[in-house]
């Protein structure tokens, strides 16, 4: 992109070249309207945060006459960190744990699970089924959400298959789901991408499966999630995906279109969780383990290595089509006045494919 004579790649070649703050302050300046004008701000600080410029960084901001709530979090974590490390995020239970006790997570996981207890109904009652869920995480959404299954009596036994790549968070999850006593669980450490649909074929009687994703295959890119569901299609009759808002797939390192995303999108969780009521250690637990570890490195990192690849709704529909599904109907969960944070998709196998 170019505008006023700079552009987003010519800041980054400055920053190779290790310019002066002075310097990429001009080069920012010239790249900002009023529609832009943190943006290159938080992109140059992101950059010199991973090249362990924090100081240079931190200065790059000072330049802001105002930062946003997120431009904000991101100068406070260069200070304490004195850098930008990128390290995965979600690989920890407890910066998820910590995150699922902010109003957001209490509105998403409640409207979530309305949804997914509504296209339940939708499938109807079988006597057994197999469940799978993709990154489980640390199990909370998926112990409640069968447990109000049963209650409902829309679930009554079966075969539960848990996957997540994390160690700890699978931990978590077996002890959560300890004491439903009505399905048999199986879990998996293993990454989404490296399933295959044999890792879900069951002995005795077949029974229908259906699959669960939740906030999970966003860390695939588009190309990635196809192929997943493709293979997920050929086990799974139904699919229900909940997902995050976000455009952090399709647009390249340092386009205006995936800074701003990054900013609006993370900015929204920033708020969240620090006007919430967690206490100031669980806030930064929360802040520096997930929301500005995977903020830095969408930013910073080429695409192939991005670690999350947030996609809109309407991608979402194209991606689950092309991969053999037929979209039964759309929810939007958590909302904001011009878009959705967060939403969900019911899936059916398209007998057609």
């Amino acid at each position: 992109m170019r505008e006023n004579g700079c552009t987003f790649e010519k800041l980054s070649r400055l920053i190779d070249e290790k310019a002066c703050v002075a310097r990429l302050s001009e080069a920012c300046r010239d790249l900002r309207d009023e529609a832009t004008s943190e943006l290159p701000f938080l992109y140059g600080a992101s950059l010199l945060g991973v090249r362990s410029r924090w100081r240079d960084a931190v200065a790059l901001l000072m330049e802001v006459e105002s930062l946003s709530c997120f431009g904000e979090a991101l100068q406070d974590y260069l200070i304490r960190h004195k850098g930008a490390a990128t390290k995965p995020a979600f690989l920890k239970a407890r910066p998820f744990d910590v995150w699922s006790k902010t109003s957001f997570y209490e509105r998403h996981m409640e409207s979530a699970l309305d949804v997914m207890g509504r296209f339940m109904e939708g499938i109807g009652s079988f006597p057994r089924l197999q469940l799978i869920d993709l990154g489980t995480g640390n199990g909370m959404l998926f112990a409640v959400f069968v447990r109000r299954m049963f209650e409902r009596q829309l679930l009554h036994s079966g075969v539960a298959v848990l996957i997540d790549q994390s160690e700890d968070m699978l931990s978590v999850a077996r002890q959560r789901c300890a004491s439903i006593r009505q399905l048999e669980f199986r879990y998996l450490q293993r990454t989404i991408e490296s399933l295959t649909s044999a890792d879900f074929k069951t002995t005795g009687p077949v029974v229908p499966t259906v699959a669960l994703a939740a906030l999970s295959l966003h860390h695939l890119s588009e190309e990635a999630k196809r192929t997943v569901l493709q293979m997920l299609q050929e086990v799974a009759e139904y699919c229900i995906v909940v997902e995050m808002h976000g455009n952090h797939d399709v647009p390249e390192q340092g386009s205006v279109e995936l800074i701003r995303s990054v900013a609006e999108v993370y900015g929204y969780f920033v708020a969240d969780i620090t006007n919430s009521n967690l206490s100031h250690c669980e806030k930064q637990v929360c802040l520096d383990g997930l929301v500005m570890a995977e903020a830095i490195a969408i930013l910073t990192r080429p695409r192939i290595t991005r670690g999350d690849y947030h996609t809109p709704l309407d991608r979402w529909q194209s991606i689950a089509e092309a991969a053999g599904y037929t979209v039964v109907q759309t929810a939007q969960l958590v909302t904001l006045p011009r878009r959705p944070v967060t939403f969900a998709l019911q899936l059916r196998r398209d007998h057609s494919f």
